[in-house]
């Protein structure tokens, strides 16, 4: 499990995001689990822990590009040395444009990133630039901590058309979540 969301909505229902990623070579690189309940309900417990690691089965909901779906099976986890995060699959070019190709409508679209750092620039704001330096891309929101200036192997990132939220981060010392 890379990460959860949870979002107070206006019409007084909590949404609950749960992203995963898959560390297999085949099947859609993300998915999302989405739940939704009223705020009066109160905080509910997720039933993933960050950086958890499982095997399952998930049936994808039609799309072009698959990214939301519902869990269907959960295989007890196994106590295995945690695996490298696969290698993105497109040029970051790719990554950020050939989802709007198949879905125009998309809002959020989940990346993999490149090998690169977290900085702030000299007016505070805070930016996602890839290794080589060929790429540099804005982060939506407050990075502190051990995240920002630590050389990341890869970043998983939600970007959103003019902004990256961090999901998680693989770094030299292990997996860190982006509020981490």
């Amino acid at each position: 499990m890379l990460a959860e969301q949870v979002q107070t909505r206006r019409d007084g229902l909590v949404s609950q995001t749960t992203w995963l990623l898959n560390l297999a070579a085949a099947g859609p690189r993300f998915a999302m689990l989405l739940d939704f309940f009223p705020a009066s309900a109160g905080r509910r417990g997720s039933v993933f822990t960050p950086g958890e690691r499982f095997h399952g089965e998930l049936v994808f909901y039609p799309s072009a590009r698959p990214l939301r779906a519902l869990l269907v099976r959960r295989d007890a986890t196994h106590e295995m040395p945690p695996p490298a995060w696969p290698a993105p699959d497109d040029t970051l070019s790719d990554a950020l444009t050939r989802p709007l190709l198949a879905e125009p409508w998309v809002i959020d679209i989940p990346l993999l990133l490149p090998q690169g750092r977290i900085a702030r620039d000299a007016a505070g704001h805070t930016w996602w630039r890839s290794a080589d330096g060929l790429a540099t891309l804005p982060v939506a929101s407050e990075v502190n901590g051990i995240l920002c200036g630590t050389d990341l192997a890869r970043t998983a990132a939600i970007w959103s058309g003019n902004r990256l939220a961090i999901l998680a981060a693989q770094t030299p010392w292990g997996r860190i979540g982006g509020h981490d």
